[in-house]
């Protein structure tokens, strides 16, 4: 085979100095890896429809500025820890992710009381979470990575 300008440019970069099967494999494994996002419009429960209506979403899988909410947990993809080794204190409505699965459901009326709170952070656990977050403990307890 000659080495054209294309050869030799597919020689130097990262992905020349990957055996072609490797990457073949690869492609064929995402794949089949099931998505992680929902394939439609999700369903969210009252209390999550009841937070997103204040908090500004418009979207229940919009990660722009939140976690996403509504997606069926048994389905998310590797990374994640099986539903029956979750700590207790994260709770999954009806097997689904929604906002009181991490947060403490709260009322109008003592929104500004727990958000006050907030301001001794991170010498107190976060009160408005199911669990405490410092070093990402809340976040680990589902995600593997």
């Amino acid at each position: 085979m000659k080495n054209t300008p294309l050869r030799r440019l597919w020689k130097t970069s990262p992905w020349g100095k990957i055996h072609p099967l490797m990457l073949i494999a690869a492609l064929l494994l995402l794949l089949t890896l099931p998505p992680c996002a929902p394939a439609g419009p999700v369903s969210l429960d009252r209390d999550s429809t009841k937070c997103l209506s204040c908090h500004g979403k418009t979207s229940s899988f919009d990660t722009a500025d939140h976690h996403p909410v509504g997606i069926d947990y048994r389905r998310v993809t590797p990374g994640f820890k099986s539903p029956a080794s979750l700590d207790p204190a994260i709770g999954l409505i009806n097997g689904k992710i929604e906002c009181a699965t991490c947060h403490i459901p709260y009322e109008e009326s003592n929104h500004r009381t727990l958000a006050e709170k907030r301001s001794a952070l991170p010498a107190i656990a976060d009160p408005l979470l199911t669990m405490d977050n410092r070093k990402s403990q809340l976040c680990l307890a589902c995600h593997s990575k």
